[in-house]
């Protein structure tokens, strides 16, 4: 094999290579793509319930009366709807002295 040759296929070699490595670094770019379209499409789902939860509650807050809801029953149905979002933010510290508040209220 002359030099010429031999060049050339160390060439095609190291260019297979690199060929190699940008395939692996697309297929990675294609996984991470996605799993952020999947997890943008999770967080559509949830934005979607979370807007219903919303439009629920500002709806019966809004017009309970008007379906003979008294406030007592508007504001029950109100925190029926956003039990499932109360406190996730706050922790159990949070609840604790709601609760301590509202029993001692008279």
């Amino acid at each position: 094999m002359s030099d010429t040759e031999h060049g050339l296929r160390v060439a095609l070699l190291n260019a297979a290579d690199r060929v190699r490595i940008l395939h692996e670094g697309l297929l990675e770019t294609a996984r991470q793509r996605d799993d952020a379209r999947n997890e943008i499409e999770r967080l559509r789902a949830r934005v979607g319930v979370l807007e219903k939860t919303l439009k629920h509650a500002a709806s019966v807050s809004h017009n309970g009366g008007l379906v003979g809801f008294s406030e007592h029953d508007a504001l029950i149905a109100v925190r029926r709807l956003t039990l499932a979002y109360w406190g996730r933010e706050h922790g159990e510290a949070a609840r604790a002295t709601v609760i301590a508040a509202l029993e001692a209220q008279p």
